[in-house]
Formats: structure tokens, C-alpha cells, sequence
């Protein structure tokens, strides 16, 4: 069962695809595709690993060198347990991490913004299109 904080590490197909689990999925049962890290939060932040593991392009160099790759891509935990995590101080993880939030939210504001945009543009266009036919 999943606990909050866990990360799920997909190992098959796409793998290194990873979340965090939150509080909100907690006792939810993980498929056999999927592998759980389940960290020291007293050390490490999960956030912070989800987000090495998601953006940092050297895991996933790593991964893909050291995965099966015939004709299925297949992770195990000796190969997780063998990879090499950055390892700084837990006050920089959460400097990062807020960092990251910040940098989510302001796309999330912008890509609204761009939806409203589109939408009026969709709309002044309609408006423009059915008045040459007036």
C-alpha cells in the first residue's frame, strides 16, 4: 500500500516515469509495473527526488544504459538500488523544490492566460467571419 510521499517509479515501457504520492492517494494498491521508493524523509525530500529523476538528464542517461532493452525496457530495484542520487543538505532540497512550485505556478498562470487569449481570439474571429456575411 502506498503512503504518502512514496514515489512510483514506473519499470517497464516508460521507464523512469515517476510521482509523488499524496496524502489524497494514501492505501492505494501500485500495479506490477510500477516500483516504490519509499525515502528517509527525515534526509530527503520525495519532491526533490521526483523532480532528479523527471529533469535531470543524466538519470535517465543512467536508466538507459543500464536497462534490458530487448524488445522491452525493464528496470529492477539492484539497478535503482546501483544508481547514484545527488546527495545535498535538506535546507537546498527545499530551496529547490520551492523554486519549482514557483516555476509551476507561473506557468499554470500563464498557460491560462494563453487559453483566454485563444478564446477571445476564436471569438473576435467568429464575430469578424459573421459579419462579412451581414
Amino acid at each position: 500500500r502506498m503512503q504518502t510521499g512514496d514515489i512510483l517509479f514506473s519499470r517497464v515501457a516508460d521507464v523512469g516515469r515517476a510521482l509523488v504520492i499524496k496524502e489524497e492517494n494514501e492505501g492505494w494498491v501500485m500495479s506490477s509495473n510500477f516500483m516504490r521508493l519509499r525515502l528517509d524523509q527525515n534526509k530527503v525530500l520525495p519532491q526533490f527526488i521526483f523532480l532528479y529523476i523527471k529533469y535531470h538528464p543524466g538519470f535517465s542517461t543512467e536508466i538507459a544504459q543500464q536497462i534490458n532493452a530487448s524488445g522491452r525496457s525493464l528496470t529492477n530495484s539492484k539497478i535503482l538500488n546501483n544508481l547514484d542520487f545527488l546527495k545535498i543538505p535538506k535546507n537546498e532540497q527545499i530551496a529547490i523544490c520551492n523554486f519549482a512550485n514557483r516555476i509551476d505556478e507561473f506557468i499554470k498562470r500563464e498557460s491560462l492566460t494563453r487559453i483566454k487569449l485563444l478564446n477571445q481570439k476564436i471569438g473576435l474571429l467568429h464575430d469578424l467571419l459573421s459579419h462579412d456575411k451581414e
